[in-house]
């Protein structure tokens, strides 16, 4: 019986011949007689009767081996040395034992590929080269899809926000005839020094009266910051606040509140309020007040997204997204938002300037 190649360095087990070299083994047509044969009879086929499965290049052989295996239920009665009879199931306990040898070899085979441990894959520097570049073109195709995702998560947050503020600016003016909150202004006062406003008097940053929704209740600070803008104010304020700390702390531009009169709502719902924070004003390297950047063109869009647009809200309330910085105010057509009417290319803005008209006029500013 064989079970693949026969190996050359076979020895008896102890036992069975005692030192003595091993029978040679058999052909390979005879072990495949053999296995054919055992397997019929491990199912229950009549060997003898020359029943069971056989491949083709055993048959020649097949008679000769059976003959042999007739011999297994030929066995004399005669008793053992202990007076016992041979087993009548000897041949199947033959095979059984063959089986579990073979077992015991697999076995033995499996515990040595064990032992010798995991086989050593070598890369060449090329294949090691053509990986690395696989991976860092895959991550360079990454990353602007996830700061993409990133960028529109926090354009839908912004918008979101404006959506809050306005539902406040709506029930603050239902409870003040219409208008947007400010407090008392002096017209034509500098309206850009964004955290010089101190006490009961006069304030002198435009964003300021925003600060009143917050005393009033009407919305949270974490709703007037972009988060766009990791430098925008969070959390709460002090009791007699009436100012934001610093124009970086601010994230919206608001309509221009220095005129004498205040904006209502009513007048005119495509006029915009608030929107991300005006490009052309920048802070000023001593950290007082701002000025006009002429450098930067009128129509520019908001810097808080990328310069791909900006988030805006209107007097009906709703938010938008706008990728030009002007609109139709219904009565004068186009407006830019960032400058007052009748503003010219190249003109610094002062910070003195108001708009021509609130219900017209979106002018908006810190």
């Amino acid at each position: 019986m064989t079970d693949g190649p026969v190996n050359p360095d076979f020895s008896a087990p102890e036992g069975l011949g005692g030192g003595q070299s091993a029978p040679p083994p058999l052909c390979p047509a005879d072990g495949a007689a053999l296995d054919a044969l055992l397997g019929a009879r491990a199912m229950g086929v009549d060997v003898a009767g020359g029943a069971g499965p056989m491949p083709a290049e055993a048959s020649d052989r097949a008679p000769g081996v059976r003959g042999l295996l007739s011999l297994l239920d030929r066995m004399p009665e005669a008793e053992g040395p202990d007076g016992a009879h041979p087993p009548a199931d000897l041949s199947r306990r033959t095979i059984d034992a063959v089986a579990e040898a073979r077992q015991r070899e697999r076995f033995a085979e499996q515990v040595q590929a064990f032992a010798q441990g995991p086989r050593a894959v070598a890369f060449s520097w090329r294949q090691l080269g053509a990986a690395a570049a696989a991976v860092i073109l895959g991550v360079a195709m990454l990353i602007p899809v996830l700061n993409n995702n990133q960028q529109q998560a926090q354009q839908i947050a912004c918008r979101s926000n404006l959506g809050s503020v306005g539902q406040a600016f709506m029930g603050y003016a239902a409870s003040n005839r219409g208008a947007l909150p400010r407090y008392q202004v002096q017209p034509g006062a500098v309206w850009w020094n964004v955290g010089s406003g101190a006490g009961d008097g006069p304030v002198q940053s435009n964003a300021s009266h925003l600060l009143i929704l917050m005393h009033e209740n009407l919305v949270r600070l974490e709703q007037l910051a972009c988060p766009s803008r990791g430098d925008a104010a969070t959390g709460s304020l002090i009791a007699n606040q009436r100012d934001w700390s610093r124009p970086e702390a601010v994230s919206y531009s608001y309509q221009n509140q220095y005129r004498a009169e205040a904006t209502k709502l009513e007048l005119n719902p495509k006029l915009i309020i608030l929107a991300d924070k005006n490009p052309l004003l920048r802070t000023r390297s001593d950290g007082t007040g701002m000025f006009h950047d002429t450098s930067v063109a009128l129509g520019s869009v908001s810097e808080a997204h990328g310069d791909d647009g900006h988030n805006l809200l209107l007097a009906d309330g709703s938010a938008r997204w706008a990728f030009r910085t002007t609109h139709d105010t219904g009565r004068h057509g186009a407006d830019n938002m960032w400058t007052p009417v009748g503003a010219e290319p190249g003109q610094a803005l002062q910070g003195t300037e108001l708009p021509e008209s609130s219900s017209f006029d979106s002018f908006l500013v810190p």
